[in-house]
């Protein structure tokens, strides 16, 4: 990993922290994108002690708005402008909350899980490219994903019971169908599209 540079979201804890670190600790450039929190500020200390030598940056990012993800991919283009992103891990997540809708009207699971990531990570592609070839994309998705349907009729379960356990579920199906869908759209680029569970066992 070293004079790599790795993106991560939701790494103040779990995997996306020990993700962070073993990369830091390896020799790569790390950015952290998390939601401003007594948290990330823990996370980030942690870091510098655990990796002194490595470069972190942090950069605020709140998927539940499209806004600060925007703004955050911004911020993000103009750090790494003249050396692209070797790798780019989609963690952050949130599961089983109460029904609740992202600040641009999606029901939240599904518009933190997915949508979050969905724009960030079109966002980042020129970046992305620009490291290939051997570029990555990692969504950390769920054996959840196995009970999932997509309700494409009502995606927000506006209409039809909400269960946050089900919902859940679509959402960790959608990032898996998305991975899919990033693999074939980018055969021959160089950037490489992948999924898995927590637990490392490959999906896509």
């Amino acid at each position: 990993m070293a004079g790599r540079t790795v993106a991560v979201t939701g790494c103040t804890t779990g995997t996306g922290f020990v993700c962070a670190k073993l990369c830091a600790e390896k020799g790569a450039k790390v950015v952290m994108l998390n939601r401003p929190s007594e948290r990330d500020d823990e996370a980030f200390r942690k870091l510098r002690e655990a990796a002194p030598q490595a470069s972190i940056v942090r950069i605020p990012c709140d998927l539940s708005s499209f806004e600060k993800v925007r703004h955050a991919a911004r911020q993000l283009r103009q750090e790494l402008s003249s050396e692209g992103l070797d790798v780019l891990c989609n963690n952050a997540g949130i599961m089983a909350c109460p029904k609740m809708k992202t600040k641009d009207g999606f029901e939240m699971q599904f518009g933190t899980n997915h949508l979050g990531h969905f724009l960030l990570t079109n966002l980042l592609m020129p970046l992305l490219k620009k490291a290939a070839p051997g570029a990555r994309i990692v969504n950390v998705s769920s054996m959840a994903h196995e009970a999932g349907r997509m309700n494409f009729d009502d995606i927000n379960y506006d209409t039809a019971p909400y269960d946050r356990f089900t919902s859940y579920s679509q959402s960790k199906l959608a990032n898996i169908l998305f991975t899919k869908e990033l693999a074939r759209k980018g055969e021959g680029s160089g950037v490489n599209a992948y999924a898995l569970p927590p637990d490392g066992r490959a999906h896509v």
